[in-house]
Parts: C-alpha cells; sequence; structure tokens
C-alpha cells in the first residue's frame, strides 16, 4: 500500500513524502513539492506493482536477462547475443536507453570483424548490426509481454540500418550446359577444371 507523510525542510518549505510497500517488491519512496504529484506517483507505482513490473527491473542486469530469455527464443543468434552480454551485460534493464543502443549501432557499423572460421577480419556488415538490432528487440519484447521485467522496448525507437537489397544469383540449368562447353574451348587448361569446382 502507499503512504503519504508531510515533511518540513531546513528552509521553512513543506515537502510530501510518498512511500509504497507491495508484498513480493522491496519498498520504494520518492520526495515530491506536492501533495498532487505525490499521490499520483504513489497510485501510479503501486499500480506498476500489482502489475508485475514495478522494481523488477531495477535489479536484473542484460546478462541475467539474457540467461533467463534466451531459451524462450527461437533461432537466436550466438554471435549478436554475445556482443550484448559482452558490452552491456552488467547494464540494469532500466537503465538501458535508446541513446546507448543507438551509440552501439554506430559503433558496429563497419567495425571490423572475423568471422567463424575466417583466418582474416572484414568490416562488419549493415546486414548484420540490424541483426543484432531485431535479435535485442526481440529480447526486450519478451521482457516486456512475457516476464514483465520491463515496461517498455527502448529498441523500438533506435533506427536500424537499411536491409541489404543484393541479390544472390545462381545460373540456370541452361546457362550451366553452356558454360562448361565454353570452357572446355577455351586455350586455358585450368578454366575448365576450376569451373567445374566452382560449380559444385
Amino acid at each position: 500500500m502507499a503512504s503519504i507523510k508531510t515533511r518540513r525542510n531546513t528552509n521553512g518549505s513543506m515537502s510530501w513524502d510518498a512511500m509504497v510497500r507491495v508484498v513480493g517488491y522491496p519498498a520504494t519512496g520518492k520526495s515530491f513539492r506536492t501533495k498532487l504529484a505525490a499521490e499520483l506517483w504513489a497510485a501510479h507505482t503501486e499500480a506498476r506493482a500489482k502489475g508485475g513490473t514495478f522494481a523488477n527491473a531495477r535489479g536484473m542486469t542484460l546478462a541475467q536477462l539474457i540467461d533467463e530469455a534466451l531459451p524462450r527464443l527461437t533461432n537466436p543468434t550466438a554471435a549478436a547475443f554475445a556482443y550484448w552480454r559482452e558490452y552491456l551485460g552488467d547494464v540494469h534493464l532500466d537503465k538501458i536507453t535508446p541513446e546507448q543502443i543507438a551509440l552501439h549501432r554506430d559503433r558496429l557499423l563497419g567495425a571490423d570483424c572475423r568471422g567463424h572460421r575466417h583466418k582474416t577480419s572484414k568490416p562488419r556488415s549493415s546486414a548484420t548490426v540490424r541483426n543484432y538490432l531485431i535479435e535485442l528487440g526481440r529480447l526486450f519484447a519478451l521482457a516486456v509481454k512475457e516476464m514483465r521485467v520491463m515496461e517498455t522496448n527502448p529498441c523500438t525507437s533506435v533506427t536500424k540500418p537499411k536491409a541489404s537489397t543484393e541479390v544472390v544469383r545462381f545460373l540456370s540449368d541452361e546457362e550451366r550446359m553452356a558454360l562448361l562447353p565454353a570452357c572446355k574451348a577455351s586455350d586455358s587448361a585450368d578454366l575448365y577444371p576450376f569451373a567445374s569446382c566452382c560449380l559444385h
């Protein structure tokens, strides 16, 4: 339940101290200059507590959320969650802002990375960064809708890099049939085995 008490400050002014206590959640309080502001805050805070979102995010870090929620996600991208765990894992959920996420988006774009079993590094693509943000957004959506440990999804306010418009095209059967005889007729003895190997 909520309680509001008046307090006289050292300068002679009055303050209203609001305190909310709900079973299952730590007590929380805040001081206000007006009684109306204290009453509104207390009512809102108590409603959040009874709804199951109050104070949960204060004690939970992003790493803890990943540990708890990852098994509930379908086909999660391991590299994406490894990144968010490394750079934001210690941050409490109620401290994660769209500005923070946007900063990491900008850091990720163009940063050198090394793919699975790749010996050399190359700039991270916008498609990869977009996927990292999508995965984080999926995690927060679960935290809001099902776990009720967050009130809003900060990723919804972050602009994602545009999806790639490149189309990967493969040779048709007719094109493959025309390619191999042309390679055989070439003066280069290596062209046909090379093209055949590429096709396979």
